[in-house]
């Protein structure tokens, strides 16, 4: 049951579009979080929620370098799932399109 438990706590970290936007603003890189703040215009305190929510889940990791907190993807594997989920939604949006046409 826990590896169910875990892949439950990695889709709620995924459900939220401001946290999918962090994972796409991140990339393949070290992304210093207060460039994510003032890209995405949210608080603080918001980003810290969002940020500790993907934490938690395993999805970031957070690096302290001299006065600097940078986050990066701990598995870019998550990019992956990210865009298989994509490409499942673009082929609902076709199929449903190719339905409404008839």
């Amino acid at each position: 049951m826990t590896k169910y438990i875990k892949f439950s706590n990695i889709f709620k970290a995924l459900s939220h579009p401001l946290r999918l936007r962090i994972i796409e603003i991140i990339g393949t890189k070290k992304y210093n979080i207060s460039k994510i703040k003032k890209e995405l215009e949210i608080s603080q305190s918001n980003l810290s929620q969002h940020l500790k929510i993907l934490e938690d889940a395993g999805i970031i990791k957070k690096i302290k370098k001299d006065n600097n907190v940078l986050c990066e993807l701990k598995y870019e594997k998550i990019i992956d799932i990210i865009n298989q989920v994509d490409y499942i939604i673009k082929k609902e949006i076709d199929l449903s399109m190719e339905i409404m046409k008839k």
